[in-house]
């Protein structure tokens, strides 16, 4: 995640640098063997995260006898250091934006390369080469008074003080925090996890209860940690498997007295079977790491070959991202806990990039009118399709393969109803697993499955889609926010959704440029505004699905009745409800119970059933009240997947039931931005996002219906697909018209199945 560099902080980090520079005595330990690198050899500085990484870099590559060898600098030891050979004595630069201060306050006769964790913010004008992905979780007092889960909300409490108490963590089950004050600790100013972990979190401002002693990131071996039940602070995940079950650590490098093996939202942040971080962590927490160099060194006809030939795209020649390899064998970004990203790896990235479009200011979320009310009816529910069902049958045992194996050549399914056939996209080259050639073979459902070539597979895509939106210097770059990234089923690239911060004069075609270069794959640009957050009234025990929810002013609709064996729990969406919130049934009459758990990069929460309560295995159908068609209820119990272009219907408390909806994509990335106290706040990522269409003018659902259910469209196999999250664009709202009230055509939700195995739970 890109942060900004506040003036306030760059100073600091200058002036500790030269402070320290006055007072201590010049070595030069770090190269391997006390070697001081010539002024024609590569240098970097900065991150402790990856500087072990970078040291093996080094002598793997070093060992290839390169024109230029490479030498990687720790973040921490003596100081002041001589970078190299004929350079003046400088202070040693200790994280991520100090090796970048020091970067762009010297020439490449000292320094070559910043070591980065965080990426560019507005107007920096150096290219940061992404090689590897981590993510930033937290760590606390292994055996303290810390939970195994904390929630984003509990955590953007805790660094901005407004939870500053174990016994106010309220929403872990079965934790009773004791009455102990938390002790929050960020890294040292000038590191690169503490600027990405506060902008995770969206806090901008010191905070009082900070703790004044600023470890070194990624080191539980301080004094600070030791015999504290209370200490808490954030952690690399990929600096932490590598200390912990690769032997990356050592000396003070160690965790020591804390320990990551927790969760966020309820996602573990480690995977312990495989020793990597979960790739399902929310996508908040997952950081790009960046090789940061002067773009007229880039440039230069003599630096430039040296850095391309260490650090260009692998089509390019450059080493890194095509060997990668470690003396003896290994990977040298997996060997080291952070995850590989593909052909991203050598790609170039600024601020403001030379040929594109600088200096755009981003004027907000446009203030959108609601339509005029118009005619327009709810589309009912179809008798259903045998084949439509088997689609969703088929494409289903592919994806629940997927999820379960992670195939790298799995791009996507997409329906061909017209002809009964489903398309399995699977990357050119790959063989089809056999569980997967066995279904291919033999279907069933009177349907036919044909493999199609497809040139990327979904992780790759993934990765692409999630090093785009986690780069928010991309919108300065091409002058627009970027909200949607749909990737695509058959494997072809990615599509991103734009809104331009000026119609009139935005570039469509350099900004799919642009995003193609940071990706690393293709990328097309679709125009338009980002999605708007989207709430039967007066439901009683057992509560349904499509009800109308309350909890103070906020209205919203429920989903579906879960279970995990012991307790009955309500889904609906998490931008509704606050933690802990007491919910009510639409009119406040009924309580329905309190929301305990959430997964915000899904926008999905739980509420728990209130005690003597419980959550039905019915779902409302048809309009609200008297406004439409009569209400109905049906019985939906089992949940099926969602297969491009297929059917759904939307059932909430708003508008009620919408059906004839066609799903356009499958597998979207999404976030949008709004104005706070004058300030433009970008909301969380939210991912493995769903949109479905009505037809052109009708409308698919509309404000208030967030949380609702989404189905299969057949009156005669209701089964479960997902709950509704967000709207595009605005269409009239028909006999459900209010003051206020919009109502959208596309409609963006969130898949149930990952819903159902993130919370570990079952329908009613």
């Amino acid at each position: 995640m890109p942060v900004s560099w506040s003036r306030k902080l760059l100073a600091a980090v200058v002036a500790s640098s030269t402070a320290i520079g006055l007072t201590t005595v010049a070595v030069a330990a770090d190269p391997a063997g006390g070697i001081q690198p010539a002024a024609t050899d590569i240098v970097s500085v900065g991150s402790q995260t990856f500087q072990a990484r970078d040291n093996a870099l080094a002598a793997a590559y070093d060992a290839t006898s390169p024109v230029s060898k490479y030498f990687s600098w720790d973040a921490t030891g003596s100081s002041p250091i001589v970078p190299k050979t004929g350079c003046a004595p400088l202070a040693r630069p200790n994280g991520s934006i100090a090796g970048i201060v020091a970067l762009n306050n010297t020439t490449h006769t000292c320094i070559d390369i910043a070591r980065s964790t965080v990426g560019p913010a507005p107007g920096n004008a150096d290219w940061f080469i992404p090689f590897a992905q981590d993510a930033d979780g937290w760590a606390a007092a292994t055996g303290g008074n810390a939970p195994h889960d904390l929630t984003t909300a509990d955590l953007t409490g805790i660094y901005n003080c407004t939870i500053t108490n174990w016994n106010q963590i309220v929403d872990e089950p079965g934790y009773t925090g004791p009455n102990a004050a938390i002790q929050a600790f960020l890294p040292q100013p000038g590191s690169g996890l503490r600027s990405f972990w506060l902008a995770a979190l969206g806090i901008n401002t010191p905070q009082p209860c900070w703790q004044p002693v600023t470890p070194e990131e990624n080191e539980g071996t301080d004094l600070a940690f030791q015999g504290n039940p209370n200490a808490i602070i954030p952690y690399s995940l990929g600096h932490y498997v590598g200390q912990l079950y690769l032997g990356k650590g050592a000396g003070a490098d160690l965790p020591g007295a804390l320990d990551a093996l927790r969760s966020i939202n309820s996602t573990a942040q480690i995977d312990t079977v495989n020793h990597q971080w979960n790739a399902n962590i929310p996508l908040t927490y997952v950081s790009t790491l960046y090789h940061v160099v002067r773009q007229a060194d880039w440039a230069d006809p003599t630096e430039g070959p040296r850095l391309k030939a260490l650090l260009g795209r692998a089509a390019n020649g450059g080493w890194d991202c095509t060997n990668a390899g470690l003396p003896g064998g290994g990977n040298v970004v997996t060997a080291y806990g952070f995850r590989t990203i593909g052909v991203r790896c050598g790609t170039l990235i600024a601020g403001t990039a030379p040929g594109t479009v600088g200096g755009c200011t981003d004027p907000g979320p446009a203030s959108i009118q609601p339509a005029p009310p118009g005619t327009e009816p709810s589309v009912p529910a179809s008798p259903g399709s045998a084949v439509d069902d088997a689609m969703k049958d088929v494409g289903g045992q592919f994806l629940d393969l997927w999820v379960a194996n992670q195939y790298p050549g799995f791009a996507g399914v997409i329906a061909d109803e017209t002809h009964s056939v489903l398309d399995l996209y699977w990357q050119t080259g790959q063989t089809l697993p056999a569980p997967v050639q066995a279904i291919v073979n033999n279907p069933g459902g009177g349907i036919t499955v044909t493999r199609v070539d497809a040139p990327f597979g979904r992780i790759q895509l993934q990765n692409s889609a999630q090093s785009l939106m986690s780069n928010l210097g991309l919108n300065t770059q091409i002058c627009g926010f970027l909200h949607t990234v749909k990737i695509l089923e058959d494997g072809t690239g990615l599509t991103a959704g734009v809104d331009p911060y000026t119609p009139g004069t935005f570039d469509q075609w350099q900004a799919g440029s642009t995003l193609t270069a940071a990706a690393g794959v293709p990328v097309t640009v679709e125009v338009g505004p980002q999605p708007q957050d989207s709430a039967r009234i007066s439901d009683t025990s057992p509560f349904y699905g499509g009800a109308g929810l309350t909890a103070g002013t906020a209205f919203c609709s429920s989903g579906f009745g879960v279970t995990d064996g012991t307790k009955d729990f309500l889904l609906t969406a998490n931008h509704c409800f606050a933690n802990a919130a007491a919910v009510k049934n639409g009119n406040g009459t009924v309580a329905v119970g309190t929301v305990t758990a959430n997964r915000q990069v899904n926008d999905s929460e739980l509420i728990t059933v209130a005690a003597g309560s419980a959550a039905g295995t019915s779902t409302f159908f048809g309009g609200v009240g008297n406004a439409g068609a009569a209400e109905t209820t049906q019985v939906v119990r089992v949940a099926v997947a969602n297969v491009r272009n297929t059917s759904a219907c939307t059932s909430g408390a708003s508008t009620g039931e919408n059906c004839g909806l066609n799903i356009d994509a499958t597998n979207v990335v999404i976030r949008s931005r709004a104005r706070v106290n004058g300030v433009i706040v970008v909301a969380v990522v939210r991912s493995d996002m769903v949109i479905a269409s009505a037809a052109a003018g009708k409308r698919s659902s509309g404000d208030g219906d967030s949380g609702g259910p989404v189905t299969s469209d057949s009156s005669n196999n209701r089964r479960a697909q997902g709950t509704i999250s967000a709207g595009r664009v605005v269409v009239g709202c028909g006999a459900f018209a209010a003051a206020g009230k919009k109502c959208y055509n596309q409609v963006l939700y969130a898949d149930l199945k990952t819903l159902l195995a993130g919370y570990k739970v079952a329908m009613k």
